[in-house]
C-alpha cells in the first residue's frame, strides 16, 4: 500500500457518493499485525471547502467566494452548518448525514439535544490497513442519518 503521510488515503464511499480523504496518523498494531492507521480527515464534513460545497442544499443561492482563498463564506446559508452533509443529491432521500453525536460538527449542533455527547474515541471513523496487501485489518465506519421534511 502506498500512502502519502501529508496527503493521507483516498476512498470512494459508495453511500456518500463521493471520495473522502482519511488521514494518516501513524502505525499500530492490530492483533500482533503491524498496520497503518487512518482516521476520517478534519474537514470530512466542512461546508466551507469547495470539495464539500456542493452536499449543502440550496447553497448556489446565498454562498459568496472569498476572494483569493479556495473556499466560500457560507454565513447567508443558514442550512450549511458545519458538521452536516445534506445526501438528498446523492440519494435522493431528503437527509442530513453527520458524525454521531455531530462529533467534528458545529458545537451548537450538539448542544441543541440533550444527551448528546461528541466523544472522538467513541464516535471516530478510521481504518487499520495492512501496508503490503492492502487489507483493511480493523475499520469503524461510523455515521448517523436524520430525514428532513421537504414542506
Amino acid at each position: 500500500l502506498m500512502h502519502d503521510e501529508e496527503d493521507g488515503l483516498w476512498l470512494f464511499v459508495p453511500d456518500l457518493c463521493r471520495s473522502l480523504r482519511a488521514k494518516y496518523f501513524g502505525d499500530e498494531k492490530v492483533n500482533g499485525i503491524d498496520t497503518k492507521h487512518y482516521e476520517a480527515a478534519e474537514d470530512l464534513f466542512d461546508l466551507k471547502s469547495a470539495e464539500n460545497l456542493c452536499y449543502c442544499h440550496g447553497v448556489e443561492s446565498c454562498a459568496t467566494e472569498v476572494e483569493g482563498e479556495d473556499s466560500w463564506d457560507l454565513s447567508s446559508c443558514p442550512q450549511c452548518s458545519l458538521g452536516l452533509m445534506n445526501s438528498q443529491g446523492c440519494q435522493g432521500a431528503p437527509a442530513f448525514g453527520s458524525s454521531p453525536h455531530f462529533h467534528m460538527a458545529h458545537p451548537n449542533l450538539s448542544q441543541a439535544v440533550d444527551g448528546l455527547s461528541p466523544d472522538h474515541e467513541a464516535h471516530k471513523t478510521f481504518l487499520n490497513i495492512e501496508p503490503y496487501s492492502g487489507v483493511a485489518f480493523q475499520a469503524h465506519k461510523r455515521i448517523q442519518v436524520r430525514q428532513f421534511s421537504l414542506a
